[in-house]
């Protein structure tokens, strides 16, 4: 079995010393199977060391993928149960230790009140264990965030882990890749990543399923599609690569040109951790010259099915889902409470197919052996694929009558204003329906020529005809891009966020790397801004101190910073804020960390003229 090959990274070597493991892209090194043992096995001294003092449980982080891979072998080595943090802010390290016991640190994240684990290389503790590995302890823990943001920890047995991995090598065949293909280490295809390896897509796909030997990690995760262009051209002149990424990132590949001539290098690109709509599936193949291989799943079920869209000559195709190899997939049907296989379904001739009902599965890499229910509406075609028609568990009451969301968001996804849309229900001194929708190029266009008022008018127009009087939205939220955490998603708590009356809806109008980077975003103030509160009766100002709150929560989601500004510097107000007023804010990058900012307003000639700058530093 490929699980005992991968087992065997902590009991023996079984590539060749000189095989290469991983890629450091801005340097170009390779790292060879002895250079990452021999790191291994100072891992697992050192978290040894530490076991001896009672610790058993470690909380993880890494930027470096290589470390990070090095690190959980070392402490599986010598049983360590292993927690992988969602990111290495200390409030993120503190609700997971309230919320469960960890004895000990490793890699990027420090708590002051816990030891860190750090790399032994003087007392080296080889990976040739005295005993096989118990594949049955649970020493895997991951944070997922589920629906409500609230982080929530699933446990998974290493065998569990390893038998995905395996799943995952017998679908990588489809490409000429994974370990059945006996490729070189010539032909290798180097493997870039646009996704963190301490979620599981990118554990499975960017950390361990390299290490089988099917592929050379990066230890760098690359954030922007400039970033993964220079790599892939830095590294990749005479190599075959990958590229694992998520919808999120894909539907950002605004500019193919960058990736030019680099397509006939490119073996696969996969995506996972959300939905791929069509427009980021065609974004995707103007940049990489393919569609990607997409698998559904979520942390708590691991890969489930998977797909990859063609192109005919009839416009884009979509294929149905089809299970991963070793799930197999149920049905509940409507009004029924028994999951039936789709293999027992296929040989009744009396079924009416495809099956509608809710989705189930059942594999070696969930817990139970029965079959586990999920949240999916799905139709169900007599071949065992499948095509997701909702969700089961999006119902929701306003006024006492029952709600469905997803009938809120079918009809404005079919605007061509309209990328993508998220209903929810807001609490408050009244329980109210409200709609984030991602508006496209289109809709953009259209919201800076009508104006916000207008445009939610159009959109609640188009449901008026459709759904319940009490259904339709009375609050709504327009944004360039659906917020998203560190694994891809969209968690309930990011889009509530954005009702928060402290926040403003900005939309890129301009953004440039070269040689510094750039970026010009564009707003209408809304009167509903708390801060207008008082400020003045009758003569509404918008404070000094909320133009620097807004434009420091504009720039750490634009540019990615993890926290605020920790001060500013050659702060000046030239002009007052009122109300309504449409306003560019312009950034630039003058160093690392170092933000210039400038509020300009837009006349109602079309001139412009300052009202706020600055230098945030970050």
């Amino acid at each position: 079995m490929l699980h005992c090959r991968l087992c065997s990274r902590l009991t023996r070597e079984f590539l060749p010393l000189d095989h290469p493991v991983a890629l450091e892209t801005d340097t170009g090194r390779l790292l060879t199977n002895r250079e990452f043992l021999t790191l291994c096995a100072a891992w697992a001294a050192g978290f040894d060391r530490l076991r001896r003092t009672g610790c058993y449980r470690a909380a993880l982080f890494f930027e470096n993928t290589a470390d990070f891979a090095a690190a959980l072998f070392g402490a599986w080595r010598v049983g360590i149960s292993t927690l992988l943090l969602s990111d290495a802010l200390p409030g993120t390290l503190e609700r997971v230790t309230t919320a469960t016991k960890i004895d000990c640190t490793a890699g990027d994240c420090r708590l002051s009140s816990l030891p860190t684990v750090e790399p032994d290389p003087i007392h080296p503790l080889p990976l040739y264990a005295d005993a096989p590995l118990d594949e049955t302890a649970p020493l895997l823990a991951l944070l997922t965030s589920g629906s409500t943001g609230e982080p929530k920890i699933v446990s998974k047995r290493l065998e569990q882990l390893f038998v995905e991995v395996e799943g995952i090598d017998r679908a990588m065949t489809t490409f000429g890749l994974g370990t059945g293909s006996h490729l070189s280490p010539s032909e290798m295809p180097v493997l870039f990543s646009t996704v963190t390896h301490q979620h599981i897509y990118g554990l499975l796909f960017r950390a361990l399923w390299p290490l089988l030997g099917a592929g050379i990690l990066t230890a760098e995760r690359l954030h922007y599609p400039e970033a993964l262009a220079s790599a892939m051209r830095r590294c990749c002149p005479e190599r075959h690569c990958g590229i694992i990424s998520s919808p999120a990132h894909l539907k950002r590949l605004d500019e193919p040109a960058l990736f030019e001539g680099l397509s006939g290098h490119i073996r696969f690109v996969s995506s996972s951790a959300g939905p791929l709509d069509e427009e980021g599936a065609m974004k995707t193949r103007r940049a990489f010259g393919r569609f990607p291989f997409e698998i559904l799943g979520s942390t708590e079920t691991g890969g489930i099915a998977r797909r990859q869209r063609t192109l005919s000559e009839t416009g884009l195709e979509t294929p149905a889902w089809h299970p991963m190899p070793g799930v197999d997939i149920g049905l509940e049907r409507p009004a029924s409470t028994v999951i039936q296989s789709w293999q027992m379904l296929s040989e009744r001739s009396d079924a009416d197919w495809p099956l509608s009902g809710r989705l189930a599965m059942k594999s070696r890499q969930l817990e139970g052996r029965d079959f586990e229910l999920g949240n999916d509406k799905i139709e169900l075609n007599r071949d065992g694929s499948f095509y997701l028609i909702g969700r089961a568990d999006r119902i929701v009451k306003v006024e006492g009558k029952r709600i469905a969301l997803a009938m809120l968001e079918k009809p404005l996804a079919a605007s061509p204003w309209v990328a993508q849309t998220k209903a929810l229900l807001l609490a408050g001194r009244r329980e109210e329906i409200g709609v984030v929708v991602e508006l496209t190029d289109c809709g953009r266009t259209q919201l800076f020529a009508q104006g916000k008022t207008a445009l939610t008018r159009h959109f609640r127009s188009m449901l008026t005809p459709v759904i319940d009087p009490v259904a339709v939205p009375k609050r709504w939220r327009l944004v360039e891009k659906m917020p998203i955490n560190a694994q891809g998603k969209t968690p309930l708590a990011l889009v509530e966020r954005l009702f928060d009356p402290r926040r403003l809806e900005w939309f890129t109008v301009s953004e440039s790397h070269e040689p510094i980077r750039k970026m010009t975003l564009r707003t209408t103030i809304p009167s509903h801004l708390i801060w207008f509160s008082g400020h003045f009766p009758n003569r509404p100002i918008l404070p000094g101190v909320a133009i620097l709150k807004l434009t420091g929560d504009a720039v750490k989601d634009t540019f990615g910073f993890v926290s605020g500004p920790q001060c500013v510097r050659n702060l000046k107000f030239k002009a007052m804020t009122r109300p309504q007023m449409t306003v560019f804010l312009e950034l630039e990058e003058k160093k690392p960390g170092e933000i210039r900012f400038c509020w300009r307003r837009l006349l109602k000639d079309g001139n412009m003229t300052d009202q706020a700058s600055g230098l945030l530093i970050f």
